[in-house]
């Protein structure tokens, strides 16, 4: 089952260095100081309250900072403040945030001492080049010491990636993937890079030596890799940033694949893949293709105002309708052949067959 995660900001609390495209107090609507031992508390007290289901484990996770490179004492406090609620079992366990240049095996003994089970590493790239010019000032070395620390000491292991980094290409980017599947993490999050507001990123943007990536090869950049994790079981927990009423505010994303929606996007790309793979496998089609697909999926299969479907039919010049069906499991794709005889096809063997 699924943690009901407690969210509590740190905004770029404790990061040493600001990279290019950062503004924590943008993406996450937080201001950058410290929270009081009390004020933690109080925000965990206060998200208990909306949880639903008693049985569902709960996690406490300090996102938007580098936690590791936080003073000591003030990694204790802040973890001390959530430990009255782990020794009464309402929280199972605590996630961290963190960058791959900022761990020790001195710092992961205090977060196993406080009930810290999973660390994030916010990794963005693979490819030193787009590392240096991003300003994140480690390398790919880097991260794989640090995937193999944190495996040592037991710790379920996230990684964030930012395609579309300066000097980024969508090889570079699959690179990146495979490389983060030879990790083997237990997940990992994709942030499409976006240009927000009076960051060093947006001067380069501004002044032409920065081109972001178009929404389309956002979606198509993360289907891309979300479609490796996956075949891999490397689960893929988040696409696309959260949105936030002030990072959404007039002018604050300059330019980039943002969108509200943008998980759903990628999904619905990713049918789109699969229903094209029908096609190519079925080579008898002449006029019309008719699928039945998951009736909670069928939105995902149509596409945004029907694009995935005029799609396939201005591609291959064929008439498609794609129905919901009620009885179908998830990733479950019904062709009706013109026989009247139908062949059941899984989404994700059709997206993973080479």
């Amino acid at each position: 089952m699924k943690p009901f995660i407690i969210p509590i900001f740190i905004p770029n609390l404790g990061c040493p260095y600001r990279c290019i495209f950062c503004d924590q107090s943008k993406n996450t609507g937080k201001e950058n100081s410290y929270l009081t031992s009390e004020e933690i508390a109080e925000e965990i007290t206060k998200w208990l309250g909306y949880r639903s289901d008693e049985n569902r484990p709960v996690e406490v996770a300090f996102y938007g900072g580098t936690f590791t490179s936080l003073p000591i004492e003030e990694q204790g406090r802040m973890l001390k403040a959530a430990s009255p609620f782990i020794d009464s079992g309402t929280v199972s366990s605590i996630r961290v945030s963190t960058r791959p240049d900022c761990l020790s095996e001195e710092n992961l003994l205090l977060l196993q001492k406080y009930g810290v089970k999973t660390i994030e590493l916010g990794v963005q790239s693979m490819d030193d080049e787009v590392l240096r010019k991003s300003g994140r000032e480690y390398s790919k070395e880097t991260v794989i010491e640090a995937v193999r620390l944190l495996k040592k000491y037991r710790f379920t292991v996230g990684i964030q990636l930012m395609p579309g980094l300066p000097g980024d290409t969508f090889e570079k980017s699959m690179t990146t993937a495979e490389e983060v599947i030879g990790l083997a993490p237990q997940f990992v999050r994709i942030y499409p890079t976006v240009v927000i507001k009076d960051t060093k990123l947006h001067d380069l943007y501004i002044s032409g030596q920065y081109i972001p990536l178009s929404l389309d090869e956002g979606v198509r950049w993360s289907a891309e890799s979300v479609r490796r994790f996956r075949k891999m079981g490397i689960e893929v927990i988040r696409v696309g940033l959260q949105s936030a009423p002030t990072l959404e505010e007039d002018g604050n994303i300059a330019a980039g694949p943002y969108h509200p929606a943008f998980g759903e996007l990628v999904e619905s790309y990713l049918n789109y893949t699969a229903l094209e793979a029908i096609v190519a496998d079925r080579g008898d089609i002449e006029r019309e293709v008719r699928v039945r697909v998951p009736q909670r999926e069928l939105s995902a299969y149509i596409g945004n105002k029907g694009e995935n479907r005029s799609r396939l039919a201005k591609r291959f010049n064929l008439g498609f309708t794609i129905s919901g069906d009620e009885t179908l499991e998830a990733d479950s794709i019904v062709y009706e052949a013109g026989d009247g005889k139908e062949i059941i096809y899984n989404r994700e063997y059709l997206l993973n067959a080479d």
